[in-house]
């Protein structure tokens, strides 16, 4: 069968950078290194496109694993609606506690500013979003936007601010005695993450709650009505904390939700994400 088939260019064909390093770290007992890399998703053809907004992933795992492959399919439909996506791998707790983590995706906004030409972004409108513990570094990345203390290693001629988070049900209060108290966050993955902490100055240190500032941006709270692993007390708390600093901020409850359940990442809610993202990125 012989046809003839005219086609309609309906949307814009797009592109993967995966395994991109955007950081060499010391690792085994600072005897080698290695590299930590993220993926991208960016315009197939990119000479003479206008800059667009960059989505900064941070993948959860209780701080102790992570994986910057898990969530490229859902991040397709940012990308659909005019994102480049960066999804990144950072150092976890059981290699190096707080702030190691906090650094390199520091150093991953940094990385992205430096290269915003090839990688068809705004330096100027980029969003850090995560979920669970990557929801928690996000939180951090958007409160210590004006802490040059956290940057680290290259291209420190560029800032690591962001212009607004999306927390996915992160903690925001690694402090609260709750938390210590919680069977379902085991004290032991907390201590990891932190480091020796006698009197609760890390965990404070690694607390969005804490380090919220006239410079935080803008932040979407996510969270499970029924989350029985991160109290949703966590995001209750970071809003209205947020709220009272005059900070831009919005709290989503989702009915029936638990921790990470598929109807996070459902049309109704990224439609809600990309609006939020819309009004402040303006």
């Amino acid at each position: 069968m012989k046809k003839e088939l005219k086609v309609n260019m309906d949307h814009e064909v797009l592109s993967m950078a995966s395994s991109v390093t955007y950081r060499t770290v010391s690792d085994w007992y600072d005897a080698t290194v290695t590299d930590l890399r993220m993926n991208l998703i960016l315009p197939k053809v990119r000479q003479g496109h206008p800059k667009q907004p960059c989505i900064l992933w941070i993948c959860g795992g209780a701080f102790s694993v992570v994986s910057r492959d898990a969530w490229m399919p859902e991040l397709m439909t940012y990308a659909r609606a005019g994102y480049t996506i960066a999804s990144i791998e950072y150092r976890t707790s059981n290699k190096v506690p707080f702030p190691a983590a906090l650094e390199d995706a520091k150093a991953a906004v940094r990385f992205l500013k430096a290269h915003a030409d090839l990688f068809c972004l705004n330096p100027d409108r980029i969003v850090a979003m995560g979920e669970s513990a990557g929801g928690t570094i996000a939180s951090l990345l958007g409160t210590t936007g004006g802490e040059r203390k956290y940057d680290t290693g290259d291209f420190l001629e560029y800032d690591s601010s962001v212009s607004a988070v999306v927390d996915y049900y992160g903690l925001s209060d690694l402090y609260a005695r709750t938390l210590a108290a919680s069977e379902n966050v085991p004290s032991y993955l907390m201590q990891a993450f932190t480091g020796p902490d006698p009197d609760g100055t890390r965990a404070k240190e690694a607390s969005a709650l804490y380090q919220i500032s006239e410079n935080t941006p803008p932040v979407m709270i996510i969270h499970g009505k029924c989350d029985h692993v991160v109290d949703p007390l966590q995001s209750e708390s970071f809003y209205e904390a947020l709220q009272k600093a005059g900070i831009r901020s919005e709290l989503v409850m989702i009915e029936g939700a638990d921790h990470g359940e598929d109807v996070f990442y459902q049309k109704e809610v990224q439609e809600m994400i990309l609006q939020f993202l819309e009004e402040v990125l303006k």
